[in-house]
């Protein structure tokens, strides 16, 4: 019988946790934040090889299919060789804008670098990724 109790307990424990989280998401969105509808035409872009110290970098292009207008709030890479760059204006219904993802050519070989895309969105946080790979000027 305690061991009953003691697991009922610890399942209402776990329980209460996640709908205090889930409760903190919700309260964190503005709620007069008007939502609209997105869409990317590509989530992955891959770049082909480039010379080391060159150009490597993917624009991504968001479109606003909605009724209200598109706030890209951020673009969070996930990590420090991946910069993203994007427009701060508001996107009109219809309109688009482009995000570009920008890597650390100095870094030879391999890469794939994503980032998370924060919007006023019902699909936000939104994941691109870039990928590609940096060779030498001998093609290695």
């Amino acid at each position: 019988m305690r061991l009953t109790l003691f697991i009922v307990s610890v399942l209402m424990m776990i329980a209460t946790v996640f709908y205090i989280l889930h409760k903190k998401k919700n309260a964190s969105i503005n709620r007069d934040e008007r939502i609209t509808k997105i869409h990317i035409s590509k989530t992955v872009i891959d770049i082909g090889d480039r010379i080391i110290n060159s150009s490597a970098a993917g624009k991504f292009v968001i479109y606003n299919d909605g009724q209200n207008d598109l706030t890209i709030k951020s673009v969070e890479p996930d990590c420090h060789c991946t910069v993203g760059e994007y427009s701060k204006h508001l996107i009109k219904p219809k309109d688009s804008a482009i995000i570009s993802l920008k890597y650390d050519s100095s870094i030879l070989g391999d890469f794939q670098s994503s980032a998370f895309v924060k919007t006023n969105s019902d699909q936000s946080p939104l994941l691109i990724v870039l990928r590609g790979r940096i060779i030498d000027t001998l093609g290695n």
